[in-house]
């Protein structure tokens, strides 16, 4: 093979220095590239467990979020409920606590007209009873024909006060 220009010896030797590297190569490096490199695949691995659990977790943690954002709501929803239920109560109390308060109101101010009217009248009667003693007084005490009575009842029922105090 000297034709195409080789040389068996160096091709030998380059063969068994070859050899030699590949074996301590084999024997020192390989093992702590293969170590370093499994190592690293381990770490990877670990990563990808500890990211995977990671994101489990953070879903666990959704789903807690949105049932206590739900029970929230639902307590919400209860409390309002029970809020406008004591607010309608409260207001249908003091709606009947008005009317009842209106209608005792009313019924003081109707006693209390009607006390009036009795009283009033109780007046205009002492007042028409005073007003007909005086004019059988003045009748009694003049003996006159019918004319000149008439003429002095007229004349005092002009004269005389009248009932609301006024002439």
């Amino acid at each position: 093979m000297e034709a195409f220009g080789l040389d068996y010896v160096k091709i030998g030797w380059h063969l068994l220095n070859f050899v030699i590297l590949l074996a301590i190569l084999s024997k020192f490096v390989f093992p702590k590239v293969t170590a370093m490199l499994d190592e690293r695949a381990a770490r990877i691995r670990e990563s990808m467990a500890r990211a995977e659990e990671t994101k489990r977790a953070q879903l666990e943690m959704e789903e807690q979020r949105r049932q206590i954002l739900d029970e929230a709501r639902r307590e919400a929803a209860a409390i309002y409920e029970r809020a406008r239920e004591t607010g309608a109560a409260y207001a249908e109390q003091l709606r009947r606590e008005a009317e009842e308060a209106a209608n005792a109101i009313r019924a003081r101010a109707e006693a209390d007209a009607v006390a009036i009217r009795t009283q009033a009248l109780a007046d205009a009667r002492r007042t028409l009873a005073d007003l007909a003693i005086e004019a059988a007084e003045r009748v009694i005490r003049e003996s006159l024909d019918g004319p000149r009575q008439r003429q002095l009842v007229e004349q005092f029922l002009t004269t005389a006060p009248s009932p609301d105090g006024g002439r």
